[in-house]
């Protein structure tokens, strides 16, 4: 869900802003052999320059976001988790992973919006794009040393599941709706 507010056009250039987000999301996750509570929630300011080639309704889009993007995986207590291929009772043990997008990315997209339409009313959009980034993880853990597991074992599992929730150094988007015209 977003709401943006669009200035006015420079020639065939326009500036634009946006902000979307999701609500936080709560489900159990089965990754790679072992159930977690996963927890997703975020959102994200956009700002962007649109190009349109021979004043036409296509657009180029560059930009950059600030998000506030986080998903965390926590170690359900009654089952095991997989760590770099060993399989560990959790009980009292503790796994869990806390991913974050990056606070500032940059944005390519393409668009299409009526920019010579001068009339007062409602108009209609789209965009598809790319926010480019890579997650970060951190581990909450009291394994290390115990069971035969390493800080290496820890850091190779959350690659693991970096790569099976976020295998792309990016996020993509897409947006669409209406836009209303004041004078």
């Amino acid at each position: 869900m977003g709401a943006g507010l669009c200035m006015g056009k420079l020639g065939n250039f326009q500036f634009r802003t946006d902000l979307s987000g999701e609500s936080t999301t709560h489900s159990n996750r089965n990754i790679n052999g072992t159930l977690y509570n996963y927890e997703s929630k975020g959102f994200s300011l956009g700002s962007y320059l649109d190009w349109h080639p021979f004043n036409s309704p296509l657009r180029l889009t560059g930009g950059f976001h600030i998000n506030d993007m986080k998903t965390s995986l926590i170690g359900k207590s009654h089952g095991s988790v997989a760590i770099n291929g060993n399989s560990i009772a959790l009980g009292t043990n503790i796994f869990n992973v806390d991913f974050r997008f990056p606070t500032t990315t940059t944005y390519l997209g393409v668009g299409y919006n009526n920019i010579s339409v001068d009339s007062p009313g409602f108009h209609f959009f789209a965009d598809a794009g790319v926010m480019i980034g890579h997650y970060e993880a951190t581990a909450t853990t009291n394994l290390i040393g115990s069971q035969n597991i390493t800080t290496a074992d820890v850091y190779t599992e959350m690659n693991t599941l970096r790569n099976a929730l976020f295998r792309n150094g990016y996020i993509p988007t897409a947006h669409f709706g209406l836009t209303y015209r004041f004078k």
